[in-house]
């Protein structure tokens, strides 16, 4: 068990890495059990980050409640 927390946590450290995410954003993002990243923010952390884009964006929202 103690494996595949630490694989999913290799991934997600990856997966948010390869959206040029600074590492600092990560580690937090990871420890807060963010382990991927939604739709919307796939297509444009890349662009956001990376290119210093302005970005505007529109997603459905869930509600949990």
């Amino acid at each position: 068990n103690l494996t595949f927390c630490f694989l999913k946590i290799e991934k997600a450290t990856k997966t948010w890495t390869d959206l040029c995410v600074p590492e600092n954003i990560v580690r937090s993002l990871v420890e807060q059990k963010f382990y991927g990243p939604t739709p919307i923010q796939r297509l444009t952390l890349p662009a956001a980050i990376r290119d210093r884009s302005d970005i505007i964006g529109a997603a459905e929202t869930v509600n949990l409640a």
